[in-house]
């Protein structure tokens, strides 16, 4: 960027720091032929009570085993459900699984469809692949333009089941 904000300046500043304090820090991972890429959702319900009754979204995708996209964030509102925080979490996957596979598709790596993405719950599986707008959940996730049901419909993601203690994505939440 050539005018930055004051607060990207700061947070290029920390970052900068930060690498020049840890030095002998590196990520890595297997070797493997091919490319391997993993798409982890996790939500907790209110987790963190002390702090705020809303519940955190974590978001790992990791490519040949090493972390290449993360969020960690809490949704915008709070959810009386535990199904809603886990379906918003594998919303937000979505949305960050697909344009990291647009964006490895254009330098030229092969991407797999549908995109699969690992939770560690059921609400979030049912929901994928069986939406039902009359259910318990109506009014508390909106369907814009028919978004979930075009995924659906396209086959472009498919949702399967990691044990708790396996999905990554839970150190986010």
């Amino acid at each position: 960027n050539k005018a930055p904000t004051k607060g990207a300046w700061l947070q290029l500043e920390q970052v900068v720091a930060w690498l020049v304090g840890n030095t002998d820090f590196n990520i890595s991972g297997p070797v493997v032929k091919g490319t391997v890429w993993e798409v982890f959702s996790d939500s907790d319900h209110a987790g963190d009570r002390a702090l705020s009754f809303r519940s955190h979204t974590g978001v790992l995708i990791m490519c040949n085993g090493v972390p290449v996209h993360w969020r960690s964030k809490k949704p915008p509102v709070m959810s009386v459900s535990s199904a809603c925080p886990e379906i918003y979490a594998l919303a937000e996957a979505v949305k960050d699984g697909t344009l990291n596979a647009w964006r490895a598709q254009e330098i030229g790596y092969s991407r797999e469809c549908p995109l699969e993405i690992q939770v560690d719950n059921a609400a979030s599986i049912v929901f994928q692949s069986k939406m039902n707008p009359n259910s318990g959940l109506k009014g508390m996730i909106q369907l814009r333009d028919g978004w979930v049901q075009e995924l659906q419909d396209l086959q472009l993601v498919k949702t399967t089941k990691v044990a708790a203690e396996d999905n990554p994505a839970d150190l986010l939440t």
